[in-house]
């Protein structure tokens, strides 16, 4: 080799494009992907640079071809004196960079760049001519939409921010951008409007996305987990969505919107506890009604999570509480039943967690009616085989429909675990277990903090004006 990589094999020193070629495509284990294109520019380099050789680079499938005929490739055909200064200059593309290690060159193509150099230049041209194979935008699938922006967010981060500043047209926007990942390259990119968010925040943000090593990013749940304040929370610490209007919201008051590429959703720091039942469609439509339906909300909340629990405690040690009607009626339904009222709720809770399962793993059409035939045909059966008693099936189904209300699937593990320890509880100590758990989670939650912030604010510590919209809609403008 007449060049050298320099003193760590990292540095682009005086390599001809051959050398340079060979260089990339053993750092990247010459891949059938990895197209090489030599070619011969005009006498002005050779003047400048002793050489007049020079190659053109790109992943096939990544880079786009059209983008660099019609603007490296041409540009050179029709002024081939071009030194690389005027290069960068008078070439009529968007983003060109200027890289000198090979392993920043490995990076760029990886990520869809195109690498352009020649023969002894310190150093090589990058061009971002990025376009993947992507979706386009559609209507949210987990957080559906009754009212309000039709759109959620894509795989592309890039393109996720666009959508974030098309929603949120302010100069104080701010956006960083990182690499993560010791062992696949992520791009990652950090939004905080400058101002409104706290300068803490975002440099606590920050130090925990690059104080912590992992070998690659796995989604939003990779970032939720750096972001979260303890391993295994039992409530979420972050906020996870899709849809771009809740995160122009959340950046308006202040939070930090992480975004990494690969992945539609966005994880937004902090998260309070209330805005896990607030959903934007409360500010769209008419504030009175939206009103009524959050409240509803925190009911079923309670019912989705303590619904088992209290037919069990009532049934097995609080008969008195019941009208004498009701208790009679029970009592012939459960006559045929061989097991006890905990039992029935444990064993219908797990045929339900696996229609549920069953729903979501298989194909739309046939996991809709496996979740609602089967849901029928087996309660059905079960009554009739005297294995559960009929006010059960309604008991768990209320759960059931009550489990699916909280706007943020965030819940969910939550409503799941509580569900069964409440059960446990009332299963062994009745109502009292059940109000003494009770105590426990509210202690917990006003214990929670997220980057600093008390999970259970606005309600503990009080703070009056996010208290009333915390129970009652009122409109971001007023």
């Amino acid at each position: 080799m007449t060049g050298k990589i320099g003193p760590d094999d990292s540095y682009i020193i005086g390599l001809t494009t051959v050398e340079f070629a060979d260089s990339i495509k053993k750092e990247l284990g010459d891949p059938p992907d990895l197209v090489c294109r030599h070619f011969i520019v005009g006498k002005k380099l050779l003047n400048v640079f002793g050489k007049k050789r020079a190659v053109l680079m790109h992943l096939n499938g990544l880079a786009d071809i059209t983008i660099l005929s019609e603007t490296v490739v041409e540009t050179l055909v029709r002024n081939p004196g071009l030194s690389v200064k005027e290069l960068r200059t008078q070439v009529p593309h968007a983003s060109i960079n200027f890289r000198l290690t090979i392993n920043d060159a490995v990076d760029d193509l990886l990520s869809g760049k195109a690498i352009l150099y020649w023969d002894g230049v310190k150093g090589c041209l990058s061009l971002d001519t990025l376009s993947p194979p992507k979706r386009s935008i559609d209507e949210p699938s987990v957080e559906t939409v009754t009212r309000g922006p039709r759109e959620s967010f894509v795989e592309s981060a890039r393109d996720n921010v666009a959508l974030v500043r098309l929603g949120l047209k302010t100069p104080a926007l701010r956006i960083c951008e990182l690499s993560m990942g010791d062992l696949a390259k992520t791009t990652v990119f950090v939004l905080y409007v400058d101002g409104l968010v706290m300068p803490s925040m975002v440099q606590e943000t920050l130090r925990r996305l690059k104080g912590k090593q992992v070998k690659r990013v796995v989604g939003q749940g990779t970032i939720a987990r750096l972001l979260q304040e303890s391993p295994y929370p039992l409530f979420p610490t972050t906020m996870i969505t899709e849809r771009p209007d809740k995160v122009s919201a959340g950046l308006l008051e202040g939070r930090v919107a992480v975004f990494a590429d690969r992945t539609p959703f966005c994880v937004m720091v902090p998260s309070i506890f209330v805005e896990h039942l607030q959903s934007p469609e409360d500010y769209y439509e008419d504030t009175f009604l939206q009103t009524i339906i959050r409240g509803l909300r925190y009911v079923l909340l309670h019912l989705s999570i303590m619904g088992p629990a209290l037919y069990v405690a009532i049934t097995t040690y609080h008969q008195e509480m019941m009208p004498t009607d009701l208790l009679i009626s029970l009592i012939n339904q459960r006559e045929v039943v061989p097991f006890p009222a905990v039992v029935e709720a444990a064993a219908m809770g797990f045929v339900f967690e696996g229609l549920r399962e069953a729903g979501v793993r298989l194909p739309r059409p046939i996991g809709q009616a496996v979740s609602i035939v089967g849901g029928i045909v087996l309660g059905q059966a079960a009554i009739t085989a005297g294995i559960v008693s009929p006010a059960m099936i309604i008991v768990v189904g209320l759960t059931a429909i009550a489990s699916f209300t909280a706007p943020s699937q965030s819940l969910n593990t939550a409503q799941l675990v509580l569900r069964i320890l409440f059960l446990l509880g009332a299963a062994v100590f009745g109502l009292y277990g059940v109000t003494v758990l009770y105590i426990f989670v509210l202690a917990h939650l006003t214990a929670m903090r997220s980057f600093g912030v008390p999970y259970f604010y606005p309600l503990a510590p009080t703070f009056k004006a996010g208290t009333a919209d915390s129970f009652i809609v009122k409109p971001p403008e007023i």
